[in-house]
């Protein structure tokens, strides 16, 4: 765990602690996991109500745990069928990516598509890689001339192949129940592609500069 006191990280270096406070292991801040998997909307002819109620009632694990065997990767998850945009977060980012985003044609789409749109968020498990990582930055510093926290990721190929996996099931659910159009929001820890493609294998490093910059920079 990365703990923040009086100024330091726990896997901050020092002359007593080379690899940092509690951290002889040398394994503080490594093999971070994230949930894999992404998003799949749907959208339906008739009015569905789903702003209403509670944004996740129901979740289907079916899927929680797969055989390796059969699947040809490891690891499980759930569906969950949620719709937990308000009218302006649907604006900004529940629309189909070839909507209008301005004028008439963008207020008719928010119309139609809010009380039309149902959402499955797939689940996944996430296999541990040692360079997933939190560290600190050894050069950016925060508003206090302290090393900025540093994260590093990318996921494993099992991962993104759970995620194509689930989003095909999300995609069969939508069919079975008469949507419309169905439409991919996004895939893996790090990478976003449309599901009739396999998600490649992503990458991501991140520094959180923003965060920890002084006002006045």
């Amino acid at each position: 765990m990365v703990r923040r006191r009086h100024g330091c990280f726990c896997f901050r270096a020092n002359k007593q602690f080379p690899n940092g406070l509690a951290n002889s292991s040398g394994i503080v801040g490594k093999n971070l996991m994230f949930n894999s998997g992404g998003v799949v909307t749907g959208q339906f002819e008739h009015p569905l109500n789903d702003y209403k109620g509670y944004a996740v009632s129901r979740v289907l694990h079916d899927f929680y745990e797969l055989d390796p065997q059969k699947v040809g990767f490891c690891g499980g998850g759930g569906l969950d069928a949620r719709f937990d945009f308000t009218p302006i977060s649907f604006a900004f980012g529940g629309l189909p990516p070839d909507t209008p985003r301005w004028g008439k044609d963008f207020k008719t789409a928010l119309a139609q598509n809010f009380n039309r749109t149902m959402e499955i968020f797939c689940h996944g498990t996430s296999l541990p890689v040692e360079n997933n990582s939190f560290s600190l930055d050894p050069d950016l510093k925060d508003a206090w001339g302290l090393p900025a926290l540093r994260l590093t990721y990318k996921d494993h190929p099992d991962d993104l192949k759970l995620g194509n996996w689930l989003f095909a099931r999300a995609n069969e659910l939508f069919d079975a129940a008469g949507a419309t159009k169905n439409e991919f929001s996004g895939g893996g820890a790090a990478v976003r592609r449309p599901p009739s493609r396999d998600v490649p294998h992503g990458k991501r490093s991140q520094t959180f500069g923003d965060h920890f910059r002084p006002p006045d920079t």
